[in-house]
């Protein structure tokens, strides 16, 4: 059966947006409920956003001849998807920033900007963490737009990793070899340094978290080279088996979930992005039943056409929520007892984060995703 013919024309199918809202909602309750133990291995939805970011621009590009007019016009969409409400969202908690009070700057955490918001500006701003030597004094409502700064800086090199792609003959190999290659340096690098940098020096670092685009690349590119999809599906199943053992292994073994382990900092970073690229090959295949009730759900579904607005919301709310929004809810202990009170504010704040971006959505982000369309 060939593969093109299962996929949508364009290289995407409904339940992706399933995938996207799943990738957010991990990344929400990583930071909201941090406390609580198995949340905390909810940031590898950043690590999933990425690998459906490549997977799909890869869709689109690898299936006409590159070009000035079709570069031209990938620019201008991710420019109006991401730039608006990214620029929008640091003008105003920068104008926070310089209104506010000393007093009440330091509640938001935004007594740091002041040195370094020109990077926000220019969207190198994740560099500024992996030459961290260590993570105190770098946490704002800005922090999480470093994962913005790592996927444009994608964006600018993905024309030419096209380029280069189609002037290869054997494309699968070669991107397994760069996926390989990238985890090779990391793990030399993290052998050398990891006691002299933060782990942002892995997590933030453009260069070694490409293999997570090249994963979502890669798949777009078997799609693209093979025909039948049935000697695929036992394979697929193998890989995403192995990655989630070995990622569970991780966890037990160094009693952690969290991304400050050095598996996670040396091949980890690799085989998440496999896992997940074998993930999307059974939700792109439709060829689980449960797979695409799941992802189709209509929360999911929502959340992932909201989810650049609730990734960019988010770690705003939660500083806000916990630092000056949670003495008006005190009453909440007296309704719950100490352990659920907490819980249920943040369900209360979380809700208020899909209120925010949903407006935003429909009155600010729709505006520029017509002009997509117009022109």
């Amino acid at each position: 059966m060939n593969i093109r013919e299962n996929a949508h024309k364009s290289g995407y199918v409904p339940a992706l947006d399933g995938i996207r809202g799943l990738a957010i909602i991990l990344v929400i309750v990583s930071h909201f409920f941090f406390s609580i133990g198995i949340f905390k291995a909810g940031w590898v939805g950043v690590d999933l956003f990425f690998v459906l970011s490549g997977y799909l621009i890869a869709s689109k590009f690898i299936k006409v001849p590159i070009s000035g007019k079709l570069v031209k016009t990938f620019f201008r969409n991710r420019a109006l998807r991401i730039l608006p409400l990214y620029f929008l969202f640091i003008g105003v908690v920068f104008l926070l920033s310089v209104l506010l009070p000393a007093n009440k700057q330091v509640l938001l955490y935004l007594p740091n900007l002041h040195y370094f918001w020109q990077h926000h500006l220019v969207l190198m701003q994740n560099w500024m963490y992996v030459g961290s030597k260590t993570d105190a004094g770098l946490y704002s409502p800005l922090f999480h737009l470093w994962s913005v700064a790592v996927e444009e800086q994608f964006y600018l090199l993905f024309p030419l990793i096209i380029l280069l792609l189609a002037r290869i003959k054997r494309k699968i190999l070669f991107i397994v070899l760069g996926i390989s290659l990238i985890a090779v340096l990391r793990t030399i690098d993290y052998t050398i340094f990891h006691d002299s940098y933060s782990i942002f020096r892995y997590y933030c670092n453009t260069l070694f978290r490409l293999d997570s685009f090249l994963a979502g690349i890669l798949l777009a590119v078997i799609f693209r080279e093979v025909n039948d999809s049935r000697p695929l599906m036992l394979p697929f199943l193998g890989l995403f088996l192995l990655c989630f053992g070995l990622c569970v292994f991780n966890a037990f073994y160094f009693n952690s979930v969290s991304n400050d382990t050095p598996f996670i900092n040396t091949a980890g970073y690799s085989i998440i992005a496999l896992m997940f690229m074998a993930l999307l090959y059974f939700v792109v295949m439709r060829r689980s039943t449960m797979l695409n009730a799941i992802f189709t759900n209509r929360f999911l579904v929502f959340s992932g056409k909201i989810s650049y607005g609730l990734y960019i919301f988010h770690f705003a709310v939660d500083f806000f929520s916990s630092s000056v929004l949670h003495k008006y809810f005190n009453f909440l202990t007296v309704l719950f007892n100490e352990k659920t009170a907490p819980v249920i504010f943040s369900m209360i704040m979380i809700a208020l984060l899909y209120l925010i971006s949903y407006l935003s959505y429909v009155f600010f982000e729709s505006f520029f995703l017509k002009m997509k369309k117009k022109y």
